[in-house]
């Protein structure tokens, strides 16, 4: 073996040594926060490291051919472990974190990669040189979706990635340490592989070592997408908790094991034919049970006004068979009789951090909101999804279907509403509603514009009925320069307090909800469904355009984002005090319903501080659904009978309100509303009974046949389009 150094490679080694030691400089503060216990050991792993590929850069060394030749292809066959580490590293997991099994797993996998990409080159140095890169971005992407949104990349993400780059740019890109570890490993990794050299073959060899590969991938891929062999051998994703199954086997192969899942396929037993029978038999189950317990003075209680609630949700005094559905007349203020108004509004990221653990603040950030009583009806409300995935509440929201029947990690909106689909939309267009939808934000985000137009809505504003088009242009051509952008618009809206940070304000959205009211046709009912933008995530502890006035004062450590957030959170609370005092001064009965999507995605130390907890992988079920929860509000300027609603999740909520508003329900509708009597919560961690026990998904209980079925009404009403009983989701239908 002979060792050699050239002019060309020492200047090559030199600028390469030099710029990643600069690099690991300049983010030191990373590796050495007093937070990161390991951080010192880190920071001087990395340096040697970086001097190590500067030595194996600057050097060349020449083996024998049969020598070389081992030497090659053991290099080739260790690389896959550094792209492991590299890429565990930015999924926040270091190699030795993985059971021996899971190890191995992955290691199969990469190879097989490593394999494939061979077969196509036929080269062990472009091998190396191609995959890796491609694994880094991969992995990366992954980093950052986790950090934004509090849940990995999965699949499905691909069918949202329109959104993904509307909103892209208003989060902070900064590496941390792991970024910093893991470009140190990317680069140490293609050095090795430049060095690589491919031993000469013979030709049947040659043609061997490339068919191999590609041989064993598709028996991998055939017996997985085709078989139930990986399953049998555990091999399958974490379904309900896809964070703990990344960390606990890996970011790649759970990625991969995801991609079995994108295709929806038939509940088991599913018919057609039975999907009335089902349905309408637990209706008959309801009204049986609802006769048994039903007493001399119940039977006379007014339906419009037998709203209560416990730990089971919503609980009715009649039968819901037993409504007359000619009557759908309301007590106006001015005591005319007509269907009220109806203003749904999603406020984004909406909730109330309490739920989760105690802590205290210098000012009550949600003061309006816990003192709303009168004609309202209020509770917790069960979402599908944490920091982010805004559209799959306000798919269950309108369409009373549970995104907890779709595979983990999907999104309904980019994958299952393709067709003219029944919702809360179609139920009030039937009995004469007007209805718009309005979200201050791009039309094109989670597919709304396509969505919305499947659900019949007649009209959705979005940002550009908000803010002048040529103001949304140059912010744009500014490359999102958010001061810039608050400049124009307060040029352009002088006094409208238009903006937060950099989204439309619920005070100006709330301005432009009235604007659309007062617009409005007189003679038909009004039905309006929004979706706020100003507390979107992307959360800073600087913001040009608005300050943090609610401080955290119980806390061990400060949380500058949830301090944000809580502050974002008053102004919420304030904007919708204001529009509440409107519609007390509007003549016609109009009911405003309130939820939040989801909780934000901010500092996971303070849900770990607030819940006593060192891990948030590892809380129970019950606590996991406290991350899960959020507010409604079902407020009427009107009388109606003020309850308190322990639990309920999205899916039934649009039934509950048709219920309170006195109007006419589908059987689909009153369907829900028999099942939340059992169930008030079904999500996507699982579910609630009505003596508050929980259960996770898959879980056998006493409720297996009854979600079973939900399932299978769902699938005919969301998928088999070709087959749908449109009787039972429509109102009006016969067949």
């Amino acid at each position: 073996m002979n060792i050699t150094f050239t002019k060309k490679r020492t200047v090559f080694s030199s600028v390469l040594t030099v710029a990643l030691l600069s690099f690991l400089v300049v983010f030191r503060g990373e590796f050495l926060n007093k937070n990161l216990t390991f951080g010192p050991l880190l920071f001087v792993l990395s340096i040697l490291t970086v001097l190590l590929i500067g030595l194996i850069s600057l050097s060349e060394l020449h083996f024998r051919e049969h020598t070389g030749n081992i030497v090659n292809t053991v290099l080739l066959f260790l690389l896959p472990a550094v792209s492991i580490t590299m890429v565990e590293c930015l999924n926040s997991v270091f190699v030795y974190n993985f059971y021996c099994i899971d190890f191995l797993n992955n290691y199969i996998l990469y190879l097989l990669f490593y394999g494939v990409v061979f077969a196509i080159c036929g080269s062990y140095r472009l091998t190396v040189m191609i995959i890796n890169p491609v694994l880094f971005l991969f992995a990366l992407a992954n980093y950052y979706v986790f950090t934004f949104k509090g849940s990995p990349l999965v699949p499905m993400d691909f069918m949202s990635i329109g959104t993904a780059k509307e909103v892209a740019l208003t989060y902070n890109y900064a590496p941390n340490y792991q970024v910093a570890v893991s470009i140190v490993l990317l680069a140490a990794i293609m050095v090795l592989g430049f060095k690589l050299k491919t031993p000469r073959m013979h030709k049947g060899t040659k043609i061997l070592s490339r068919i191999t590969p590609v041989i064993a991938m598709l028996a991998v891929v055939f017996s997985f997408f085709f078989s139930d062999l990986f399953a049998h051998c555990g091999l399958e994703p974490d379904f309900w908790n896809q964070t703990r199954g990344y960390h606990n086997s890996g970011f790649l192969l759970n990625f991969c094991l995801n991609t079995k899942y994108i295709h929806l396929n038939k509940p088991s037993g599913y018919d057609k034919g039975e999907v009335a029978t089902l349905l309408y038999d637990e209706l008959s189950d309801q009204t049986q049970t609802a006769a048994n317990t039903q007493t001399d003075t119940d039977s006379k209680t007014d339906s419009s006004k037998s709203n209560s609630s416990g730990a089971g949700g919503i609980s009715d005094t009649k039968d819901d068979k037993s409504i007359d559905k000619n009557d759908n007349s309301t007590s106006g203020v001015s005591g005319t009789k007509t269907k009220p108004n109806i203003i749904c509004i999603m406020n984004e990221s909406l909730s109330d951090l309490s739920v989760c653990g105690d802590f205290t603040t210098n000012v009550d950030y949600m003061p309006f909101l816990r003192s709303l009583k009168t004609n309202t009806v209020r509770g917790n409300l069960y979402v599908p999804v944490h920091g982010s995935g805004t559209s799959n509440t306000e798919y269950e929201f309108l369409t009373g279907n549970s995104t907890s029947f779709f595979p983990a990690g999907s999104n309904a909106y980019m994958l299952y509403v393709n067709h003219n689909t029944s919702s809360l939309v179609s139920t009030l267009a039937a009995q004469g509603y007007s209805s718009f939808a309005f979200h201050p934000y791009y039309s094109g985000g989670w597919n709304r514009t396509n969505v919305y137009n499947f659900f019949g809505f007649e009209r959705f504003f979005s940002i550009t009925s908000a803010i002048r088009p040529s103001i949304l242009a140059d912010y744009i051509n500014s490359g999102y320069n958010n001061a810039y952008f608050n400049q124009l618009c307060e040029e352009y809206y002088p006094g409208q307090n238009v903006l937060l940070r950099q989204y439309v304000s619920d005070e100006y959205n709330y301005d432009k909800v009235i604007q659309y009211y007062e617009d409005r046709d007189p003679d038909k009912p009004f039905f309006l469904f929004n979706v706020t933008m100003q507390n979107h995530g992307g959360y800073s502890s600087v913001s040009t355009n608005f300050e943090s006035d609610v401080k955290i004062t119980s806390t061990k450590k400060s949380y500058p984002l949830a301090e944000q957030y809580l502050s974002l959170v008053k102004k919420s609370d304030e904007a919708f005090e204001d529009l509440v005092d409107y519609f007390n001064t509007v003549d016609e009965p109009t009911i405003l319903c309130l939820f939040g999507d989801h909780q934000p995605s901010i500092e996971e130390d303070f849900y770990k501080e607030i819940m006593g907890v060192k891990s948030l992988d590892s809380l129970s079920l019950a606590d996991r659904q406290k991350r899960y929860t959020t507010p409604f509000y079902i407020y009427a300027n009107y009388d109606i009978e003020e309850s308190e609603v322990e639990m309920l999740s999205a899916n039934y909520l649009s039934s509950y309100l048709l219920k309170i508003a006195g109007l006419d329900m589908t059987d689909y509708n009153r369907y829900l509303l028999s099942v939340s009597k059992k169930l008030p919560v079904i999500n996507t961690n699982g579910y609630i009974d009505s003596t508050g026990k929980h259960y996770e998904n898959g879980q056998k209980s006493a409720y297996s046949e009854l979600l079973q079925n939900y399932k299978r009404i769902q699938f005919n009403n969301a998928i088999d389009k070709d087959n749908e009983q449109k009787r039972l989701f429509y109102l009006g239908l016969t067949s």
